[in-house]
């Protein structure tokens, strides 16, 4: 047997006879031990909260480039229906021109309104999506559509 595993097993047992003890074990063990449990628990804290703070750090900053990226996403197919409409585009003809022509992959579906109109906004939502994709590409993006 390796030396590294032995310390684990070892590691391992001793974890496991503490979690198994109760509260005045512990409490015996510690004052045996000649140490103050309080401070001893207030020292552990310090350590885990220091060992802790550069993973919660890198954590806000990994969740905050995320936020970066959806958010320039958005901004990207925003600009691009802007630049549809201040083009004289009219993004009603637009998606249904993708539609009819068959530049939508039929995978992808829209729900029957029941003779209900589509808004603009839910139209604008869906030509966004398309860009997202791929499907649709603006004047800005090679391979436009």
């Amino acid at each position: 047997m390796s030396k590294n595993f032995i310390d684990d097993s070892l590691d391992d047992f001793y974890v496991d006879q503490i979690l198994s003890m109760d509260e005045s074990d512990l409490e015996e063990d510690f004052i045996a031990s000649g140490l103050d449990q309080k401070e001893e628990l207030l020292k552990f804290r310090r350590a885990v909260e220091v060992a802790s703070l550069p993973f919660r750090k890198q954590k806000l900053q990994s969740a905050r480039a995320e936020v970066n990226r959806e958010n320039q996403k958005h901004s990207r197919t925003s600009d691009a229906i802007r630049r549809f409409k201040s083009n004289g585009i009219d993004i009603r003809e637009k998606l249904a021109q993708l539609i009819a022509s068959g530049q939508v992959p039929t995978e992808i579906t829209m729900a029957f309104r029941d003779g209900k109109e589509i808004t603009d906004a839910e139209i604008e939502g869906i030509l966004e999506d398309l860009i997202e994709l791929g499907v649709v590409k603006d004047d800005k993006q090679e391979d436009s559509k």
